[in-house]
C-alpha cells in the first residue's frame, strides 16, 4: 500500500514537472511585422509559445513564436510508453 503511494506520488511529481516543462517555449524567433526583421534569441524562455506585442500606438508590431520543447519531449515519450502499455497487456 505504501509502495503503490509513493509510485503515484513520483509520478505526479514527475507529470507536474512535465506540464511545468510544456507550457514554456524556448528558443524564441521575433518577428517585427512592420519592417521584416527576425530576431531569434536561442536563451530565452516564452510562456505557452508564443506571444504580441505592440509598442505605443505607432510603434512596430512584434509577433514571438518559441518552440514547444516540453511539448515535443512529450510527444516522443508518450508514443513510448502507449507502445510499452500495449506491450505489457500482451
Amino acid at each position: 500500500n505504501i509502495l503503490v503511494c509513493t509510485i503515484i506520488t513520483l509520478l505526479s511529481l514527475i507529470r507536474a514537472i512535465l506540464l511545468i516543462f510544456i507550457l514554456f517555449g524556448f528558443v524564441n524567433v521575433t518577428v517585427n511585422w512592420t519592417t521584416g526583421g527576425i530576431n531569434i534569441d536561442p536563451l530565452s524562455i516564452l510562456l505557452l509559445g508564443a506571444g504580441f506585442r505592440k509598442v505605443g500606438l505607432y510603434g512596430p508590431v512584434l509577433i514571438s513564436v518559441a518552440i514547444p520543447l516540453g511539448a515535443i519531449i512529450f510527444m516522443i515519450k508518450r508514443k513510448k510508453w502507449l507502445t510499452s502499455r500495449i506491450e505489457n497487456q500482451d
